[in-house]
């Protein structure tokens, strides 16, 4: 059985799991943590003292593994933002980058 987290110890242990595999282990940790709670990212640290529910941290530590697997986060969760829309991707598509942003705007 998990043993309960606080918000602040499981960011903490994230990030040192991702960051052998992940040029971004914060932003990642705090993506993915702020999704399983269904709360913001400034919610992280304001709380960051509240207790983590057992099924969220199974949902997290699946969602953890997948990243240290190399997984884009935008498959892990299943959505990512283009321009003001959210789109679902899988990994039957491409995922919008940035980049194609600047491309669509000069065109």
């Amino acid at each position: 059985m998990l043993q309960l987290k606080t918000i602040a110890a499981a960011l903490a242990s994230i990030q040192q799991q991702l960051r052998p595999s992940s040029p971004t282990p914060r932003l990642d940790a705090e993506v993915l943590l702020s999704e399983v709670l269904d709360q913001d990212r400034a919610y992280l640290y304001a709380h960051s003292e509240h207790l983590i529910a057992h099924c969220s941290q199974q949902q997290l530590t699946a969602w953890v593994a997948a990243r240290a697997q190399g997984k884009p986060l935008a498959y892990i969760l299943g959505r990512r933002e283009f321009w003001g829309l959210e789109l679902t991707v899988n990994e039957h598509c491409l995922i919008p980058r940035g980049d194609t942003e600047t491309l669509v705007e000069t065109a």
